[in-house]
């Protein structure tokens, strides 16, 4: 038995997928297949994590757990990662990132699923045959039963400790850039402030889009502002193609349209921790 912070996920409208294509055989299976694998590859150890030769990133990874069963995905890494160059927040920092970076990877692909899932912090015992764990009952229950939307919610046991965490280096919780709150008090993984926590990633998207600049907070904001933009759109066009959708999953859509616009208006960048 050891502590991990433990995801739950469930890929939405994944009954209705199977239920249409029972009724008329279409390529779904194939990509669900497709957009889970590239989803995946971000969670996988690789050679690229090897960064000018330091292999911390890739260690860190090879501690990552998951399994997936039907549209159900549980992933983990332990509280404790016991490498020196990673503390508690940098190891929270990168979980939360691979999380929110399989949210937008489902977002964008194949036939643009939303995910609703719940993370918290606790004890975990697995084996080829079996899992058992508190923190995995925790999130289940979040994703079950609050969290309602497309959003992975944050179990409080771990909000508290992330909050003394940022306080013990000067900061507030409400200053931490991958948890947000958003029309009532539940945090949530802020799937938009990934790129914000990493330079290094601002500074490729812009050099990619825009040709070099150096203004790194100016930078930050085009980055999520081209990202808001770009999923608003996937959102439009999806329900515009679907006249099908029932009120519950336009709703769904509706409520994450809300999220996008609401950050939008923000229009402030986030501290780099």
């Amino acid at each position: 038995m050891e502590e991990r912070i433990v995801a739950f996920i469930d890929i939405l409208g994944f009954s209705e997928m199977i239920l249409e294509n029972e009724k008329n055989p279409t390529d779904i299976p194939l990509a669900l297949k497709g957009t889970l694998e590239s989803a995946f590859e971000v969670l996988k150890p690789n050679d690229n994590d090897r960064l000018d030769g330091n292999e911390t990133l890739l260690q860190w990874k090879k501690q990552l757990q998951y399994r997936t069963f039907s549209d159900c995905i549980c992933i983990s890494i332990p509280t404790e990662v016991n490498i020196k160059e990673i503390s508690f927040l940098q190891s929270c920092k990168l979980f939360f990132k691979y999380l929110c970076n399989f949210q937008t990877n489902l977002l964008e692909y194949g036939h643009n699923y939303l995910i609703r899932g719940g993370v918290s912090i606790g004890t975990y015992y697995a084996t080829s045959e079996m899992l058992f764990s508190k923190a995995l009952v925790d999130a289940y229950n979040l994703e079950s039963k609050h969290a309602k939307v497309s959003r992975i919610l944050v179990h409080q046991n771990l909000i508290d400790k992330i909050d003394s965490e940022v306080h013990s280096i000067g900061y507030r919780l409400s200053e931490y850039p991958l948890m947000t709150q958003f029309e009532d008090k539940l945090y949530f993984l802020n799937f938009l402030n990934t790129f914000l926590t990493d330079a290094v990633s601002i500074d490729e998207f812009m050099r990619n889009e825009f040709g070099n600049d150096n203004n790194l907070e100016g930078n930050s904001l085009k980055l999520k502002d081209f990202r808001i933009k770009k999923y608003i759109q996937l959102i439009d066009n999806k329900l515009g193609a679907h006249a099908e959708y029932t009120q519950e999953v336009i709703n769904k859509y509706h409520w994450l349209r809300r999220f996008l616009l609401s950050e939008s208006e923000k229009g402030r960048s986030t501290p780099y921790f």
